[in-house]
């Protein structure tokens, strides 16, 4: 059986739902390579626990910076040993794959991200704004006409979208996130403690100390470095108010781009937001007390999902329930002889192919847009061409002529159209002058047919006449 699936290739974590099964991987986005060979070695939990501990022989690489592909094979590396790990596909399976993707991304990054989805093995592809899909995670129905906000702090990324009837309203993503909290924490240790930390004890610090305010919950922690006056191994405690100022300009800065996008927000929708809240997504969310900083700021009650780390991974699979519900032994081989397809934001009013989505129990199919999608394979006339025979023959006999001639080509007409007859005929109908114009159009046919069955005696026929 076909197992479709949805990735969440986040620059920290990558998370893959299986359609019917859930989240069944959530592993760090990090690959091990063998420097000599350059082949890599490891991947997910097993690499990120080498980060800081490996010989000169071994690079640790991040193959995703700001929720994009800034190394194509390693990516392409740690997504196939996932998915082989899984046992997605098969000589006779070819899953479709939605992969999520910031919402500022650009067209050669997208094409980058296709690649890999289609070297993965994926029948089709869909890549859909991550904002979007967050939602539908979090339990939102982006497909009526009712404003919905969200705010997807990811590690790389920020995204920041106003969604209406499966569009993107008004949105903004920024690479200031999660990765960015991580530095302000190294470089706050290094000023006011005179301590050296890595990447994966800042980490550690912003899991158990990060408060949006310092009032909240206070809390220290002893934090293992380098000491920078002695250059030895040195450990010191850290309470959670330095955290809190080491990370209050990068709030500030999420919080200032989020007041951008409201203040862009149509009226009406604006309104809806104001009654249902912001949701507050992604591993940022876990920051205690950020959404009371963020509703004070914004003026607007903020709500944090229960699971803000899997929401988009959740809303992927789905997604790919309302784009796909066809499963199967039948589906499976039909996809076999199918070409490859891609899809750029399905679920979007204004770019959908198509492709039915379930909204409160009612099945809705939304227009086609021919720049949105790019289908490899050669059936798409076939289609269209038969879909219009179907929708003129509901028409009445003579709308249907105004329509296929319509249909011409603008350098065709419609005299273009009918098989010419030979210069016999056509000398024929010139030479009798007694007959009616009238007369020679309604016998056109019949000499056509006897200039085709007998052109050998069509010659003696028209001089009998003319003499």
């Amino acid at each position: 059986m076909v197992k479709d699936i949805g990735i969440d290739l986040g620059t920290v974590n990558t998370l893959i739902n299986i359609k019917g099964q859930g989240i069944v991987l959530d592993e760090p986005s990090v690959v091990a390579v063998n420097q000599l060979t350059k082949e890599p070695i490891a991947f997910g939990k097993t690499a990120n626990d080498m980060i800081g501990r490996t010989s000169q022989d071994i690079e640790i690489v991040f193959p995703l910076k700001g929720g994009v592909i800034a190394d194509f094979d390693a990516t392409m590396a740690m997504v196939d040993h996932f998915v082989k790990k899984l046992k997605i596909t098969s000589v006779l399976t070819k899953p479709d794959m939605l992969i999520c993707v910031p919402t500022s991304i650009t067209d050669v990054e997208r094409k980058a991200i296709i690649n890999m989805a289609e070297q993965s093995g994926a029948k089709r592809v869909y890549v859909e704004d991550e904002p979007k899909v967050a939602a539908v995670g979090s339990g939102l129905n982006i497909f009526i006409p009712s404003g919905n906000m969200i705010i997807d702090l990811g590690g790389g990324t920020t995204d920041i979208a106003v969604i209406s009837l499966g569009s993107t309203v008004v949105s903004k993503s920024i690479k200031i996130a999660g990765d960015q909290m991580d530095e302000d924490i190294i470089r706050y240790v290094k000023e006011n403690y005179e301590l050296l930390i890595g990447d994966v004890m800042a980490e550690k610090v912003k899991k158990k100390l990060a408060r949006a305010t310092p009032d909240i919950e206070p809390a220290s922690m002893r934090v293992s470095g380098r000491d920078l006056a002695t250059g030895l191994p040195v450990t010191k405690t850290i309470k959670s108010d330095d955290i809190s100022e080491a990370i209050a300009t990068t709030l500030d800065t999420i919080i200032a781009t989020a007041a951008g996008v409201l203040e862009k927000t149509p009226p009406e929708l604006s309104s809806d937001i104001m009654f249902k809240g912001i949701y507050l997504t992604g591993g940022g969310a876990l920051i205690k007390g950020i959404e009371g900083l963020f509703s004070e700021a914004l003026g607007v009650k903020v709500i944090v999902p229960e699971n803000p780390l899997q929401s988009v991974a959740l809303g992927a699979g789905d997604l790919l329930e309302k784009l796909n519900s066809k499963t199967g032994f039948w589906t499976s081989i039909k996809r076999l002889f199918t070409s490859r397809q891609i899809f750029i934001n399905p679920t979007g009013r204004e770019n959908n192919q198509g492709a039915a989505v379930r909204v409160e129990g009612r099945s809705a199919s939304v227009p086609k847009s021919d720049s949105a999608t790019k289908q490899v394979g050669k059936n798409d006339h076939a289609h269209h061409t038969t879909d219009d025979k179907e929708k003129h023959e509901d028409l009445p006999q003579e709308d249907q002529l105004a329509v296929r001639e319509e249909q011409l080509p603008s350098n065709t007409s419609v005299k273009d159209t009918t098989e010419e007859v030979s210069d016999d005929t056509i000398n024929h109908a010139e030479t009798g002058s007694d007959s009616s114009e009238q007369e020679t159009e309604n016998n056109s046919e019949e000499t056509k047919e006897s200039a085709t069955e007998k052109p050998s005696n069509s010659s003696e026929e028209n001089s009998e006449k003319l003499s």
